[in-house]
């Protein structure tokens, strides 16, 4: 009976506004927080539909702080960010799986709420906690990135506090180790080996020669570039994290 129960619910969700940030979707806040409470991998990850319907909370949680009527609700009541740290914090060992996005997204949408300058004094430690408890690197760098990168955009003037003034630095530190240069070529690499490296050298080279002979010119178009860089990232999922790859 339980499929004709939920029939409303399937219904409200494939309609259009299911999604809107509104001052109606400010009343939902209580519920947002019962079903994050309320996951429990062991049960809900062998039904995708019941992990879907969990992540699709995310969206009008981040939509929330640009709506004058939904920040006025959390500010009253930012039960909801109590929630989101908790669930991130307790459900870290998503992080690397295939329900990495349940945890990374939570922990997103609470550091997006740093938007809300009400709500700095209780976001902010939030943030930097779980921070501390995560790494640029392994498993838990996809929430680690997103809470960087939403300090550092969104609260700019406590980088500091975050240690994120650096934060594009960093990440090409940690993401790109291998840098290894020849004539006007640079590679940055996650991970290749020395012959990996002459291999991709010899084959640049190679493709220089064949475009230049077409062209029947090797001097660069005036104003462009000479100097080029190629970075190589070990899966589309690490260039991801990285927040460099094209989107």
């Amino acid at each position: 009976m339980l499929h004709i129960a939920v029939r409303p619910l399937d219904a409200l969700f494939a309609g259009s506004h299911a999604n809107d940030v509104s001052a109606g979707q400010a009343d939902c806040l209580d519920v947002y927080s019962r079903y994050l409470n309320a996951y429990d991998s062991g049960t809900w990850d062998a039904v995708p539909e019941m992990d879907r319907a969990l992540n699709a909370i995310y969206t009008p949680l981040w939509r929330g702080p640009s709506l004058p009527d939904f920040v006025t609700a959390i500010t009253a009541d930012p039960g909801v960010t109590d929630t989101l740290h908790d669930f991130t914090l307790d459900h870290r060992d998503l992080l690397g799986g295939d329900n990495d996005v349940l945890d990374s997204n939570a922990g997103n949408d609470l550091a997006n709420f740093i938007r809300v300058p009400a709500l700095h004094s209780k976001i902010r430690p939030l943030i930097k906690g779980l921070m501390d408890g995560s790494s640029i690197t392994g498993p838990t760098a996809n929430l680690w990135v997103h809470l960087a990168y939403r300090a550092d955009t969104g609260d700019p003037g406590q980088c500091s506090h975050y240690g994120v003034c650096d934060l594009a630095k960093q990440l090409t530190a940690a993401a790109l180790p291998i840098s290894y240069s020849w004539s006007n070529f640079t590679i940055m690499a996650q991970a290749l080996t020395a012959t990996g490296q002459t291999d991709v050298c010899a084959s640049l080279t190679h493709e220089t020669t064949f475009y230049q002979n077409q062209v029947k010119t090797a001097v660069p178009i005036p104003g462009g570039y000479f100097d080029l860089k190629m970075v190589i990232f070990g899966s589309k999922t690490d260039c991801a994290t990285s927040r460099t790859c094209p989107r």
